[in-house]
């Protein structure tokens, strides 16, 4: 047991040993890689160590230089330095010191010594090359004040920067804002030039040929009545026609055709007439050769907008006579020295045979000048969203219970009115669904709807309060009550 122990114990010290060894061959090559000199001396200044650096620096061998006084190698003048080192070192003092050494060609190295005390018979230091210290210190110093003036050159470069980034951010914002706007602009553009180059096309198309029927309808009725007369003569002359003829009379009914006949043309003349004012109408509203500002009546304006919104139900009472109209007019008397004037539409709504009443009260008001095209725009976006927001409201007490026991009336009330001569104010109000507080504040926003996917592209408003605000200087507000009473007020300057 004792023979295992004591071999066990010699493993171990070897593996010790073999440790230290690995220790010391690292520590020695690791100083041997550094540029300063590495020493050991005893109490006296015999060299014990150097690294690699001492041949590199002053070009001794190390071999030879072992176990020789360091201070042979430290120039005359200043090996009474030297010996104060020794005495401090060996009353415990650390030592710094510049000395001039010889280096093995003769020349003077002037190197900084370094030593701290190991013990009561050792010590060790290090020597620095001056020359390099100062090179380094240059170079650093270089570097430093290099450094130091990059750095102020960025920070200001970075303030200018930062600077430029938030002006660029706000930059941006604008550019994003005017993008909107621009985008709802091309977009609503190009719906009014699509609906420009429409109305350009059907004026064309249908004017044309229109004039020609109309103005040959007076041709043929100048041909018919001679036809006639001629006719007449014939029957005066031979009051006896023959069996086939009269048989033909009879059969063909002469005597209807001959007063049918004038009524048909007048009919169509009318219906000719209607077509030519509905084209009128179409060129009024867009009024596509009117770009520019101008004096306008705003009231022919407004019905012309109105008229046009129900267009598809005049074209169908134009053409066929014989259907109940769609839309009606009406008009109430009111004393003159009111200066208004009330005349009330009905369009059918989309829910059923209910149909929206259109009140309009208009005061005595001048021209005004703006840009007629646009204006009617913001009309008829307006009254669209009030046409939909009744029908709505129209569908939701349909759903709720029979509209026949309801008194519930569809309405849009138009006004105009002058404010201390300066500004016109335009009302248009109607008793639909009321708007929500949390969505007026919004319905002024780009491409903000309410309207399910494909009913609404949010740009209607939006583009009307660019018109009224941005293009004519003026204001456009929403207010709307828990009666279900939505008005929108537009206020052009004049």
């Amino acid at each position: 047991m004792s023979d295992l122990s004591n071999e066990l114990h010699t493993q171990i010290q070897y593996s010790l040993i073999e440790k230290l060894s690995q220790s010391e061959r690292r520590y020695r090559e690791l100083v041997d890689s550094l540029r300063e000199i590495v020493f050991k001396c005893d109490c006296l200044g015999n060299i014990n160590f150097l690294n690699r650096a001492w041949t590199n620096t002053l070009g001794y061998v190390i071999a030879d230089v072992i176990g020789s006084a360091l201070g042979n190698f430290i120039d005359l003048d200043d090996r009474h330095l030297w010996s104060e080192t020794l005495e401090k070192l060996q009353t415990g003092v650390e030592v710094c010191q510049e000395l001039r050494f010889y280096h093995q060609t003769g020349v003077i190295v002037w190197l900084e010594l370094s030593a701290q005390p190991q013990s009561e018979t050792e010590f060790s230091g290090s020597l620095i090359n001056i020359s390099d210290v100062y090179n380094e210190l240059r170079l650093r110093k270089h570097a430093e004040a290099l450094l130091k003036r990059t750095n102020e050159e960025l920070e200001a470069r970075v303030e200018q920067r930062n600077i430029e980034l938030i002006q660029a951010n706000h930059d941006l914002k604008v550019t994003l804002e005017k993008l909107k706007y621009t985008q709802a602009q091309l977009v609503q553009t190009e719906k009014m030039s699509s609906l420009g180059q429409l109305v350009a096309g059907i004026a064309h198309e249908i004017n044309n040929p229109v004039n020609f029927i109309y103005a040959n309808i007076t041709h043929a009725s100048e041909y018919i009545e001679v036809l006639f007369k001629i006719l007449q003569l014939y029957q005066q002359t031979y009051p006896v026609p023959s069996l086939d003829i009269q048989e033909a009379i009879i059969t063909w009914d002469l005597d209807f055709i001959q007063k049918d006949l004038g009524k048909l043309l007048e009919s169509m003349e009318v219906g000719s007439e209607r077509i030519r004012e509905i084209v009128l109408l179409l060129r009024n509203f867009s009024r596509l050769d009117e770009a520019e500002i101008k004096n306008v009546d705003i009231h022919a304006g407004i019905n012309n907008t109105i008229t046009f919104t129900a267009l598809p139900a005049i074209m169908q009472y134009s053409f066929y006579p014989c259907l109940s109209p769609i839309i009606t007019f009406s008009y109430e008397d009111v004393p003159h020295s009111c200066r208004k004037c009330c005349m009330r539409h009905r369009f059918q709504s989309e829910s059923g045979n209910i149909g929206i009443q259109v009140i309009k009260n208009y005061r005595v008001i001048p021209q005004v000048k703006c840009y007629p095209a646009q204006l009617n725009q913001v009309f008829m976006n307006i009254l669209n969203n009030a046409i939909y927001a009744l029908n709505e409201a129209i569908s939701n007490l349909s759903i709720s219970q029979n509209i026949q026991s309801q008194p519930f009336v569809p309405t849009i009330w138009i006004s105009t009115e002058l404010i201390d001569e300066t500004w016109l104010n335009v009302r248009i109000k109607n008793n639909g669904l009321a708007i929500p507080e949390s969505v007026i504040s919004k319905i002024f926003d780009p491409f903000f709807t309410t309207k399910p996917v494909g009913r609404g592209t949010g740009l209607g408003l939006f583009i009307s309060y660019q018109i009224v605000v941005e293009m004519h200087q003026g204001k456009l507000t929403c207010t709307s009550k828990t009666s279900q009473e939505t008005e929108f007020c537009i206020q052009i300057p004049i």
